[in-house]
């Protein structure tokens, strides 16, 4: 087989990268070739920051280095000069530079300009310059994996530095004093002293904050919430029932509105993303019934499967640019943990230098699935990534930037992220001033960052008490004694959810479930106990937040009541003329603190064991980490990502940078979690990981700190070729293995097991595939399977279900072969040929996979009982046997400690997965 470019740029470049265009290049045209490319991270937090990379062919060898990298900036540009010949330019050491380039294949070349451009018009967006570089806000992957330590094998010779500026560039600000192993690196003395000035800019920041009443006013802003699970009914309410709920004559700033259920949620809304007739039908009642837009305008109507959210702002404080940045993100955590049928829509916004952040969620329901509920309240929160914050501001010497005038770009009544601008990209702050002096503070951009939250939506905890006693509570008036038996409430004291939260005890009834139409509470074969399942909490970390009224409301097209609240904030104004003075006197004041102590940290550990590292579950431990010098400190763990069990397949580090003032000290944790990738690399007796980590000191001294984790042996990440070679539990494969005398099974006895226990106990279990899997019982399956224990007789079908799902979800290659899958996909809509090439795979494949489907097709037998269909299957088995290119496995999170099931974050269910799904329907439906 050829190797592609591509293919020669993705094995010199970090597997967290990708390659977005690629194209070969010369100087002249009879100068050496190379190759350029964009290059972007693949992790959702910073998968929009690109940059350039140039690559030129090792002497004697095919193989690429990386001659230099250019971040992709607001400043960045390039252009078509005509004949094949293009020119970048950029700004490098405070000069513009510019590079000539001859492509030969001009075919390419446009899309590769295209690519370039697209990437440059992001930067600008999000404000991608020299001073999101050099505060490490944006392309900090650059340094991190491109540095001449991470990547001498790969042949880096022009090593990227940070100039005074925070421009990138390939100068010689890193040097050699040896060659080889022992090679020592040598840092230009101005690269110190720029570090040394990010951290003199956090340190200002701190002081600041200290003193943010100086330069800081209280600005009051009120805020309706209305939420409610409609049940997809056919259409909005009337104009009346919605005014009832949203209020006829709202004085407001800001209204959200959020829905649950404006679609029916079967096979076909999973498909559902943005928009649909349903959702466009709701934006214009909803709008009509608030006055859009004479009074309000429209910020953001989002559609997210079943879920629906709203929001928007009083007229007159868009136009006085009181309200800005505004971004919108959906996180699901429905079927497998990740489809959108559960979820949430979340909605940022600046108002005036407050952080607010609306969150519309729907959670897993059903009374037992406490710690479901829980999980996915934190999975939304952690998976909820914004783009580059611009909540506090660091004071900056001025420039004397002028003012612009705002402008507010909007489409059908709806802003994009930082949605009011001025002309040449800098910050307008409210009432016009500009802020194009200060700087970002480093806030992460997640729902938790902001100051004011807001949560809401059929949050689906139930009470626990049976239903005829929460009827006597409630016709008793009891509500307060109800309220102590909520399962939200109850776990909120335990400090399981929603922390740092706040909701007023409610003094309505329940809101779920009652007979569509009526006001009875349900009468079905169910009998379903009343619960308060539509809630609305708060949580204010900064300026204030104060409830006005909680009420539910009298509509009853749905089984649930809408309810909806009022509240009054004061949000922080920042005074741009006081800020300036107080910071011109930090700024003095850090000036006479001329101290040339070296920073110096101790860490109280050296080196770090985890015992017994059972797969998919986290492991804590704890190190103290204290600044001993007489200067503020900046810190950072760096990690080998070459090794082939490279760390950041295990291990997280919390917070792995960071400042620390003279005396302080903070407790870092090392996590460590063996997911696919790192379960993939253990073999043989030594179930060992190993890691050294460098503690970095800015200027200061370099410690070192050994990581090992002794791992327990697992099948999960093992190749079906190595599992049938295990005669014995895997657990004790270092006693028995029959790989060298020839004998093999003709089929993994953990898949054999798994699907047994799913034909013996969940052959008529209501949507066994669709349920959760329980953490510990996973755990409990997982252990058996290792260790060939028996399974319990408590554990759940859906449990196996899940662990099923992960073992196969976790091969190294999927059961159908990607050439096999290409073929097949080709051929899709005949069943005979379908047949004909996978009957071609190898026997080990075929075994499997005819024994799975002769799994599935039991339970279609039973389709009545278990409510499955051939097309449930075949969507979820599509992406668990095939790995389509829509799925991506490479990442695995060693920082999230939950059990996610077994499809990782980044999947999705799309429309260009059916053709998976009808190889499937062709297996699932064939008597042969």
């Amino acid at each position: 087989m050829k190797t592609t470019l591509e293919d020669r740029v993705h094995k010199i470049i970090s597997s967290e990268d990708s390659c977005r265009a690629i194209i070969e290049v010369r100087k002249t045209k009879n100068s050496h070739p190379r190759v350029i490319a964009v290059i972007c991270p693949l992790d959702s937090t910073s998968h929009t920051e690109c940059a350039l990379f140039t690559f030129k062919s090792r002497v004697f060898s095919s193989k690429l280095m990386i001659r230099n990298i250019v971040p992709i900036l607001m400043d960045f540009k390039a252009e078509l000069l005509g004949d094949g010949q293009f020119e970048i330019s950029f700004q490098k050491k405070n000069k513009l530079k510019k590079v000539g380039y001859v492509c030969q294949d001009v075919a390419f070349l446009g899309s590769f300009l295209q690519t370039l451009l697209n990437a440059q018009q992001i930067a600008s967006s999000c404000k991608f310059d020299t001073l999101s570089v050099a505060t490490g806000k944006s392309h900090a992957w650059v340094l991190a994996r491109y540095s001449e330590e991470d990547q001498a094998i790969k042949h880096v010779y022009n090593i990227i530095q940070m100039n005074v500026t925070g421009k990138l560039s390939t100068q010689d600000g890193f040097s050699r004093t040896a060659s080889g192993a022992n090679a020592q690196l040598s840092i230009d003395p101005i690269i110190v002293s720029f570090l040394t000035g990010a951290a003199r800019s956090e340190w200002i920041h701190r002081q600041l904050m200290q003193r943010e009443d100086e330069f800081t006013e209280l600005r009051p802003v009120s805020v309706k919430i209305c939420s409610w699970n409609v049940g997809a009914v056919q259409g909005p309410v009337s104009a009346s029932q919605l005014q009832q709920w949203l209020g006829k004559d709202n004085d407001c700033d800001l209204i959200s509105v959020g829905l649950q259920e404006v679609v029916k949620l079967n096979t076909n809304a999973l498909m559902v993303k943005e928009s649909s007739s349903e959702s466009r039908a709701w934006l214009e009642a909803i709008s009509s019934a608030i006055g859009v837009p004479d009074k309000y305008m429209v910020l953001v109507s989002r559609q997210y499967v079943g879920i629906y959210h709203f929001l928007a702002a009083r007229r007159e404080l868009l136009v006085n640019g009181v309200i800005r940045d505004v971004q919108c993100k959906a996180a699901g955590c429905g079927i497998l943990g990740q489809f959108g049928n559960k979820g949430a829509i979340s909605i940022r916004a600046t108002v005036y230098n407050s952080g607010i952040c609306f969150v519309c969620s729907h959670l897993a329901a059903g009374k037992t699935q406490v710690e479901r509920r829980n999980f996915d309240q934190m999975e939304i929160s952690r998976r909820t990534i914004f783009s580059n914050s611009t909540r506090g501001l660091v004071y900056q010497p001025s420039t004397n930037a002028a003012v612009d005038t705002p402008t507010i770009k909007s489409d059908l009544h709806q802003l994009s992220s930082s949605s009011l601008s001025s002309n040449d990209g800098s910050s307008i702050g409210p009432d016009g001033g500009n802020y194009s002096e200060y700087y970002p503070t480093d806030v992460p951009a997640t729902i938790e960052g902001h100051d004011i939250i807001f949560w809401y939506g059929d949050l689906n905890y139930r009470i626990e008490a049976g239903r005829q006693r929460v009827l006597e509570l409630i016709q008793g008036g009891s509500l307060e004694e109800l309220y102590n038996l909520d399962q939200l409430f109850q776990q909120r004291m335990e400090g399981n959810v929603f922390l740092g939260y706040k909701e007023t005890r409610p003094n309505f009834l329940p809101t779920y479930k009652y007979d569509a139409g009526t006001d009875d509470y349900d009468t079905s074969e169910k009998q379903r106990a009343p619960a308060w399942c539509d809630r609305i909490l708060w949580n204010c970390k900064r300026g204030s937040c104060k409830q006005e009224h909680y009420a539910r409301h009298e509509l009853t097209a749905s089984d649930h009541r809408p309810v909806s609240a009022k509240f009054n904030l004061e949000v922080t104004r920042v005074l741009t003329d006081k800020l300036s003075q107080v910071g011109e006197q930090v700024s003095r004041s850090l000036d006479h603190m001329d101290n040339q102590c070296t920073p110096n940290v101790e860490l109280d550990i050296k080196s770090i064991n985890f015992y017994d590292v059972h797969y998919r579950c986290t492991q804590k431990q704890s190190a103290m980490l204290r600044n001993t010098g007489q200067v503020f400190v900046h810190y950072r763990f760096i990690l080998d990502f070459l090794k082939e069990n490279s760390a950041k397949r295990w291990l997280s580090i919390e917070p792995r940078y960071g400042l620390l003032m003279p005396g302080e000290s903070r407790s870092i944790t090392f996590k460590v979690r063996v997911g696919d990738e790192a379960a993939r690399v253990l073999r043989g007796i030594k179930q060992e990981l190993q890691e050294t980590l460098v503690l970095q000191v800015e200027g200061g001294n370099t410690l070192f700190v050994s990581i090992t984790a002794r791992c327990l042996a697992t099948a999960y990440g093992r190749g079906l070729d190595e599992l049938v070679t295990h005669r014995y539990p895997i657990r004790y494969s270092g006693i028995h293995v029959d790989g060298k005398s020839g004998k093999v099974m003709p089929l993994p006895k953990e898949v054999w097991r798994l699907a047994g226990a799913i034909f013996e106990r969940g052959l008529k279990d209501d949507n066994i595939f669709l349920k959760y899997g329980e953490p510990k019982e996973l755990l409990e399956i997982r252990e058996c399977v290792d260790t060939g224990a028996p399974f319990a007789d408590h554990l759940a079908p859906a449990s196996f279900a899940a662990a099923l799902i992960q073992l196969l979800r976790s091969l190294p290659n999927p059961v159908i072969p990607p050439e096999v899958r290409v073929e097949c996909v080709k051929q899709h809509q005949s069943k005979e040929r379908c047949f004909r090439i996978l009957s071609q795979m190898p026997p080990i494949n075929l075994s499997v996979l005819v024994y799975l489907v002769s799994l599935l097709r039991e339970l279609l037998k039973h389709r009545e009982e278990n409510k499955l269909s051939p097309e449930t299957l075949a969507l979820i088995f599509s992406a668990v046997l095939m790995y389509p290119e829509t799925v991506d496995l490479s990442v695995d999170d060693p920082s999230s400690e939950g059990e996610l099931m077994t499809i990782s974050d980044d999947i999705e269910p799309r429309a260009d997965l059916t053709k998976e799904q009808a190889i499937l329907l062709h297996l699932l439906r064939s008597d042969g």
